[in-house]
């Protein structure tokens, strides 16, 4: 059988990362994360959405890939997973350093509110229009013995 990147067994174990380090986050209206990935290597670095000074927060995508620069780390041609989406501002930073793909996790998306969308929509124009793969991953991250819970749209939490 010819390997299907879309339905990769490793999307769900690359999301648990992200889910685990999101609920670590402080902001105070969303947990998000996400994760670096060589296919090859494995992941590279994972950050979410805290607090980079008081009061002052930075996105977790831009985090993710701040920490895998100062690390030493390239990121063109990796794949970043994120638990919502890339905004336009984030969009942008990963067309610059050339990523290969973003992989998004469809239940958050779908459970997350509509002005985040229309940004995150906006974003997804950015990174198909510069040739970086988009896929929206469908699939459950945690069965129900898990107990994680993830804040959005200022306090309500949801279930990845």
């Amino acid at each position: 059988m010819a390997y299907n990147f879309a339905s990769d067994p490793m999307h769900k174990i690359y999301f648990r990362y992200a889910y685990r380090e999101a609920v670590k986050s402080r902001h105070p209206e969303a947990q998000c994360a996400s994760v670096l990935v060589n296919h090859s290597k494995g992941m590279v670095s994972c950050c979410n959405n805290d607090e980079i000074f008081p009061g002052v927060y930075e996105h977790a995508e831009k985090r993710t890939l701040y920490k895998a620069i100062n690390a030493g780390f390239h990121p063109s041609g990796l794949t970043l997973y994120t638990t919502f989406g890339c905004f336009p501002d984030c969009a942008k930073s990963i067309v610059q350093l050339n990523l290969r793909r973003v992989i998004v996790h469809k239940q958050f998306y779908d459970q997350s509110p509509d002005s985040w969308k229309s940004l995150a929509e906006v974003g997804e124009k950015i990174l198909v229009a510069f040739g970086v793969q988009y896929l929206m991953w469908h699939g459950s991250v945690f069965d129900e013995r898990d107990t994680i819970s993830i804040r959005v749209n200022q306090g309500v939490t949801i279930k990845p």
